[in-house]
């Protein structure tokens, strides 16, 4: 089951969120604002499926890519990733070798 973010769920690549339970750790980074070579690695599903088996974690593109200057809508978010792990070792982990 899923934690509730911190600071109503907002989240930046520089300050990501991490939620936790005994057995349940959520991290988001915000991918957005990263170039268009650098999104596209990082939600390659390659680069996805090498970094969750290295870390045991499941990472899941979400929300909506928005070019500079334009902000999201009324339930719309920028583009991130989800990575939820069992550990905040391995969440981490993943964190850093994606992003």
């Amino acid at each position: 089951h899923k934690q509730a973010l911190k600071n109503g769920g907002a989240s930046s690549a520089s300050t990501p969120q991490v939620a936790s339970s005994s057995t349940h750790f959520e991290e988001e980074v915000v991918i957005n604002d990263f170039p268009q070579k650098a999104r596209w690695k990082i939600t390659h599903r390659e680069t996805i499926d090498d970094v969750s088996e290295k870390f045991s974690v499941a990472i899941i593109s979400r929300g909506m890519y928005f070019a500079a200057g334009k902000k999201p809508g009324p339930g719309e978010r920028k583009l991130y990733l989800s990575i939820e792990g069992k550990s905040e070792l391995a969440v981490s982990g993943a964190r850093e070798n994606a992003a």
